[in-house]
């Protein structure tokens, strides 16, 4: 299985999610355990459902998991409270909980939202100038915080390119430094001298673009064999990589043929055709 994108950052609708449960939707290469999330959200998470242990193995199966690796990280997410384990017979059934819908809920809206919103040019600021907290608090307001798709220039500022997030922003400093002065304002590229400049000196669009590429060329070369289950868990898995590493710059401070278009229109249309021709797994009882 391919990877193609090695540097991320959290982007999303946190819905209640805490910031322990936003460290597990960053992508950690093709591990099981982030495999393991993907499948869930793709094929067991819209039911609320049922499933058998072995059966999610057999779909991990599909893109390389061994069996040890699959049962291993299925231990570990009983472990953290994601899903809940009961013997029938001699097989291990498994439902996800409440936390775990919650989070896959989050991760999926991000990944097919992403490239799907109209972006109106203006930034969100947030401006912290004396934050003085505890490091634990700080460590989790800032996973919060790009988990809304905000990057910081300089210590002190952080800015993004939604602005709808104002009153999410307000809401994490409240949680997480109650006692800070921050200023949260909305403002186009004129009104703060540099802002877009500095921006795009922190972001690669070199290596950003190779990576669409490499997703591009892939795809477009993979041969179907009927293995519909392990290509739509591929795509999606790697498209969330892409949808949680690009901060969705607005369409002025890109290229006029960003190739950034060109894979979402490949993700849409390989989704579209392999996505009906995969097993609905509610059977698996």
């Amino acid at each position: 299985m391919q990877v193609f994108v090695e540097y991320y950052y959290l982007r999303g609708n946190m819905n209640g999610v805490s910031t322990q449960d936003v460290k597990l939707l960053s992508p950690s290469g093709a591990s099981a355990s982030a495999l393991l999330l993907t499948a869930l959200g793709e094929f067991f998470a819209s039911h609320h459902d049922f499933c058998f242990a072995s059966d999610l193995v057999e779909v991990l199966a599909t893109v390389g998991i061994e069996e040890k690796s699959a049962r291993q990280a299925i231990f570990r997410a009983i472990k953290d409270g994601y899903m809940i384990s009961t013997r029938v017979g001699r097989r291990s059934q498994l439902m996800l909980t409440e936390r775990a819908l919650n989070l896959l809920e989050v991760g999926r809206e991000r990944i097919f939202s992403f490239q799907s919103r109209s972006l109106s040019d203006r930034w969100l600021i947030v401006a912290h100038p004396n934050l003085s907290i505890e490091r634990q608090s700080r460590r989790r307001l800032m996973i919060a915080l790009r988990f809304y798709g905000l990057v910081s220039p300089y210590s002190g500022l952080f800015v993004g390119t939604n602005p709808h997030f104002c009153e999410i922003v307000m809401d994490i400093f409240a949680e997480y430094a109650p006692d800070s002065q921050v200023i949260v304002a909305t403002v186009s590229p004129d009104e703060v001298v540099g802002i877009s400049d500095m921006v795009m000196e922190m972001i690669d669009l070199d290596v950003l673009e190779k990576s669409y590429g490499a997703f591009i060329d892939y795809f477009t070369t993979l041969s179907e064999a009927d293995q519909y289950v392990g290509q739509i868990l591929s795509l999606v898995h790697e498209w969330r990589h892409f949808a949680i590493e690009d901060i969705e710059l607005f369409d002025s401070l890109l290229p006029i043929d960003w190739i950034g278009r060109r894979g979402k229109e490949l993700f849409d249309s390989l989704y579209n055709k392999w996505r009906p021709l995969c097993p609905e797994f509610t059977s698996f009882r």
